[in-house]
């Protein structure tokens, strides 16, 4: 019984549904690009700007957040 462990029983337990598409670094890089530098001739960072910003390939783009959820 996961509850009867309190917080230690969620460390290290293999979460349900699809891996996660990105890694600690890559969403800390994607962050700090966002928060300290400007997109090129943009107001705001698209997901095509930041994917070639930080040479992502298209097809694995998305929100990093969603990879938390």
């Amino acid at each position: 019984m996961e509850h009867a462990r309190g917080l230690d029983g969620l460390a290290g337990e293999p979460r349900p549904g699809v891996p996660r598409k990105f890694t600690d670094a890559e969403v800390e890089r994607v962050i700090v690009t966002t928060l300290g530098e400007k997109a090129k001739n943009a107001t705001h960072w698209s997901t095509r700007s930041m994917a070639a910003a930080l040479s992502r390939e298209q097809t694995r783009r998305g929100s990093p957040p969603q990879a938390f959820t």
